[in-house]
């Protein structure tokens, strides 16, 4: 997604259990590695966006139903 000029790229969790740390533990170093991959490869496809700042957001959601959490973290890593 963009905001304003930089893209953004968001990784969506959901934990029913916060057991284990919830949503938002749930994005590890592995998976920063992975997130940070597909974004060398949309980049790659669309060369037009290299130029941009660019972002790792991640949204997580805790719970079920009503009585469901979102949390938003901007900038929650940054590519190594």
């Amino acid at each position: 997604m963009l905001d304003g000029t930089t893209l953004v790229f968001v990784e969506v969790r959901a934990r029913g259990n916060p057991l284990g740390g919830g949503a938002l533990a749930s994005v590890g170093t592995a998976k920063q590695e992975r997130l940070l991959r597909a974004a060398a490869e949309f980049l790659a496809v669309f060369p037009a966006h290299a130029q941009r700042t660019c972002r790792f957001d991640v949204v997580g959601y805790a719970g079920h139903g009503s009585a469901a959490r979102c949390e938003w973290v901007r900038q929650a890593f940054e590519a190594r």
